[in-house]
């Protein structure tokens, strides 16, 4: 479901993937910053997908959006490590 990677988004729909996250350049872990409250990047997402406990496939835009709304006004100057996240989705 969720799949960071520099490309190829496109090749994960066609084998099945019905929401993809994929970034447009390589991030590396040090870019997956800790958000106030002790709370990386990656689970603010999962956060946001599974919020009663149960992943719920079709939150993933609104959970990519929430999770990255939270960066940018946490860490608004560092353009580079939350501007490369995508979502496809059909």
């Amino acid at each position: 479901m969720v799949a960071c990677s520099v490309a190829r988004p496109r090749s994960l729909q066609l084998a099945g993937g019905r929401h993809v996250v994929a970034t447009l350049w390589q991030v590396v872990d040090h870019d997956l910053v800790t958000l106030s409250g002790e709370e990386d990047f990656v689970e603010a997402v999962y956060r946001n997908l599974a919020p009663e406990g149960t992943v719920l496939a079709d939150r993933v835009p609104y959970a990519l959006h929430q999770a990255l709304r939270r960066w940018r006004h946490e860490r608004p100057s560092d353009v580079g490590a939350w501007a490369p996240y995508l979502h496809y989705g059909r």
